[in-house]
């Protein structure tokens, strides 16, 4: 366990002593570091798992492509390949700050497997960039919920230490933590008892949603996840899990006041995907069937973004990793298997490959920007299981009126792409295929669906607002940037019937 290894005096690194000769914190600069004897070959990387290895087992070094011109923000999103290399100047940026001057604290989960790629990383990074940059591992999240004594700890910490920018690398419930702490981590202890008080006051009353205001500047952050689906690093909600006066624990979204809760769009962030930060899970039955759902949907969202480059590199890493997760999930149900015993995560190099076509496209697609507005409008305790139903939904929706549309010669031509890519003789098949393996794991989805209907058409407007915010469309996503079009889409995503 990650949280094992982190004490009250930073991050304490024996376990990992090939790669950090001594504990790193703001007591010891990193720049300190390179005087000390480096490991030579693959004694350096000798402890890595599969979390920390492409599916060659070497460290991926493809090149990222170029960040995105954004303006300056409290919060920054890095995904994957290249992240590493942005960190040290998007870190400078944000806090307007030079060299040496600059105290980073870190919020990381409890899974050790998901840390070895930072640490890694924050080594070789050196030799790219050298400048003085002083980290120091803060707080773990032990839970699969950010929870308010934690968020106690955070803030106590951040009090003692007075840190300038908080990276939160984790999971869904460590970008929640890290959020909150960035909104909380400036306010009085007073306003944060308030705020405590209130959330727990509506998690009592069985309230889904709680919003909370405070009046100082928050805390820079820089937000680094190593997982797929979750969502919690593209709005600035909060999911906390909050104790009950029976002592009962209960999750309830917590919104902040900031004035981009509802999605941060593509140029407010660096977009950058690869699977070194989105890491592979040993999963098995429906929880592996699951993760491929989402692997294929987010390559399909590639290829159409990607619509008018048939030559792009990311197309070709969608389309094998696409390939790749349809095997995956044939397997699956073929011949469940489970995670002990396992060295490697049968979905490892889709997602490599699905990473790095995101990365090449540099963007979200369509389906990626209709989901996210939808389930914004649905947003509760539930919302990472949500929001993964409702990108899958979404995306056989969006292939069947593709498909409808079959006079217009962009839609025939993307819908057998897709098709191919599945590995199937027909674009009918391909919706068949995600429907049927989607039935088992969108359940806690329909209890919403009805709210959700009500919600479509100002879910289709915000879809369509952040469509035509990105400066680079592809023919096809031009024309499916219609109000009517998309919350047809919705439609049909939320009255979907499986095909067995």
């Amino acid at each position: 366990m990650a949280a094992d290894l982190i004490d009250d005096d930073g991050w304490s690194v024996s376990r990992y002593f090939p790669v950090f000769p001594d504990k790193i914190g703001w007591e010891k600069p990193s720049t300190l570091l390179d005087q000390e004897e480096e490991p030579a070959g693959d004694e350096a990387l000798s402890f890595l798992g599969p979390v920390g290895e492409a599916p060659e087992g070497v460290l991926i070094t493809a090149p990222s492509s170029a960040p995105l011109s954004i303006p300056t923000s409290d919060c920054r999103l890095l995904q994957g390949a290249g992240a590493f290399d942005e960190l040290k100047k998007v870190i400078r940026e944000i806090t307007g700050k030079e060299d040496g001057e600059i105290k980073s604290m870190i919020i990381c989960g409890w899974n050790a497997g998901r840390v070895q790629p930072l640490l890694v990383q924050l080594q070789l990074v050196k030799e790219k960039d050298p400048g003085v940059i002083s980290f120091k591992f803060g707080l773990s999240v032990e839970d699969c919920d950010a929870s308010i004594e934690r968020l106690k700890k955070g803030t106590a910490f951040i009090k003692e230490h007075e840190p300038d920018v908080i990276l939160g690398y984790g999971g869904g419930a460590v970008m929640d933590m890290t959020k909150a702490l960035g909104l909380l981590g400036n306010a009085s202890f007073d306003e944060i008892d308030e705020s405590v008080r209130q959330i727990n006051a509506a998690a009592d009353t069985c309230m889904p949603r709680v919003r909370v205001s405070v009046s100082t500047r928050p805390i820079p952050v820089v937000l680094i996840p190593t997982t797929i689906g979750a969502g919690a690093e593209m709005t600035d909600l909060c999911v906390f899990k909050a104790n009950l006066a029976t002592g009962a624990p209960r999750r309830i979204c917590v919104d902040f006041g900031s004035e981009n809760n509802v999605l941060r769009i593509a140029n407010d962030r660096v977009i950058l995907s690869d699977s070194r930060l989105i890491g592979p899970r040993i999963l098995y039955g429906i929880h592996a069937a699951h993760g491929a759902l989402m692997l294929i949907c987010r390559g399909i969202d590639v290829l159409l973004s990607l619509y008018d480059q048939a030559g792009h590199q990311g197309v070709k890493q969608a389309e094998e990793a696409v390939a790749g997760t349809s095997e995956v999930l044939m397997d699956i149900y073929r011949e469940p298997r489970k995670a002990s015993g396992q060295t490697r995560d049968p979905l490892a190099y889709a997602q490599t490959k699905v990473g790095l076509a995101a990365d090449c496209a540099g963007k979200l697609g369509l389906v990626a920007k209709l989901s996210l507005a939808a389930v914004d409008e649905i947003i509760d305790e539930l919302y990472p299981r949500c929001f993964r139903a409702i990108f899958i939904r979404v995306t056989a929706a969006l292939l069947t009126k593709i498909i409808s549309l079959e006079k217009d010669e962009a839609c025939r031509i993307f819908a057998d792409h897709v098709a191919k890519a599945m590995l199937v003789q027909t674009p009918q098949q391909a919706v068949q295929r995600l429907l049927r393996r989607a039935e088992d794991v969108d359940v806690p989805l329909l209890p919403r669906l009805g709210l959700l209907h009500r919600t479509v058409p100002s879910a289709a407007a915000h879809a369509v607002k952040a469509i035509l915010l990105e400066p680079e469309l592809s023919s096809l996503e031009h024309r499916l940037a219609d109000e009517t079009l998309l919350q047809d889409v919705l439609h049909d995503a939320i009255d979907q019937d499986y095909e067995l």
